[in-house]
């Protein structure tokens, strides 16, 4: 039976080349990274709508900033495209980037949230 791709892989597939992407922050890892998770979304039995949350970490604010920018335009560039075999019909951004606490104090993190479409693969 045909299912709906799983909406953090096609994005740690379609960010990484940007910066290190993964769903949860392991505390070894070096800055800059990128955390996707799903937060929300629906399914009609035919087009799955998932909401996800981006959130980048850097050093300092400006460079949370761009790598952000470049996740954001990857992101709604992908509308009508395939990564690694997975179709994405739509993308948009629902929230746009704003200041989040990080996992350390130190670090600063910049969120936004996007829904993308897909149908059953």
């Amino acid at each position: 039976m045909p299912s709906y791709p799983n909406v953090e892989d096609v994005l740690c597939d379609l960010l990484d080349s940007i910066a290190y992407t993964d769903t949860w922050r392991d505390p070894e890892r070096e800055l800059p990274f990128i955390i996707v998770r799903r937060v929300g979304g629906n399914e009609d039995g035919i087009t799955d709508r998932p909401a996800v949350r981006v959130q980048v970490t850097a050093d300092d604010y400006e460079s949370a900033k761009n790598l952000m920018g470049a996740v954001r335009e990857r992101i709604l560039n992908a509308g009508c495209t395939s990564v690694n075999g997975v179709n994405i019909d739509v993308t948009r951004e629902i929230v746009g980037g704003q200041q989040a606490p990080a996992f350390n104090p130190e670090d600063i993190s910049v969120t936004s949230t996007f829904v993308l479409s897909f149908r059953k693969q």
